[in-house]
């Protein structure tokens, strides 16, 4: 029975990682962390620079947060995930400036930004303290995941048209279309074209899946 439970709480975490990826990814479904990812999104070493403190910051704001969460009243938790985003952005800035020097230099006043980041504030707040570690784990290791994906994806995209670089090296391919590609405007317009592809693939699962039951039934 205990084993049964196990493998049930295991596939269920397998399952909120895969949301937190794709079919409900928090920028492209939730619409949570669009200004980083269209403002500061506009080279692949600014993505991953971002990418790496979402995660270092966003996984232990969640844990605390689901451990101690219901223990709190709701109308001062928004204030704990942020002082706890504060504490948290200290190691992952320190980490930035060792790993990618050059993406901190670049991003300015956009890095502090990422203390009240909306995918770590709705996550940790709505999410984290009505649910067990394991989900809350895996929620967040999604969410940091599809948050990733989209940032990283756009800012090469954004490169290669803006300088025909790839984390600041030229390539054969690409555009030269100045810094249009690196405007916020030119950010949101990818959201755009990218989140209305998510919810077609949506859209095409849900109707498989009634497919599926119709079937059976």
């Amino acid at each position: 029975m205990k084993r049964k439970t196990k493998t049930n709480e295991l596939r269920e975490a397998w399952t909120i990682f895969k949301n937190g990826v794709l079919f409900r990814n928090p920028v492209l479904i939730g619409a949570l962390g669009l200004f980083p990812v269209a403002a500061a999104g506009y080279s692949l070493k600014n993505g991953a620079a971002l990418s790496l403190m979402m995660l270092v910051m966003m996984l232990p704001v969640c844990f605390v947060t689901g451990l101690l969460g219901n223990h709190i009243p709701s109308w001062l938790r928004p204030g704990f995930v942020l002082l706890l985003s504060a504490a948290c952005y200290l190691p992952a800035w320190l980490l930035v400036q060792e790993v990618f020097p050059e993406a901190a230099r670049d991003l300015g006043a956009y890095a502090p930004l990422m203390i009240c980041n909306s995918v770590v504030l709705s996550r940790a707040n709505d999410y984290a303290p009505d649910h067990i570690s394991l989900a809350v784990v895996a929620d967040s290791l999604g969410c940091t995941l599809g948050f990733s994906a989209v940032i990283c994806l756009f800012s090469m995209i954004r490169e290669l048209l803006s300088s025909k670089t790839l984390w600041g090296r030229g390539v054969p391919f690409g555009g030269t279309l100045g810094s249009a590609p690196a405007l916020p405007f030119f950010g949101f317009l990818l959201l755009g074209f990218f989140a209305a592809w998510v919810q077609n693939v949506n859209h095409r699962k849900r109707r498989r899946e009634m497919k599926k039951k119709a079937v059976k039934q």
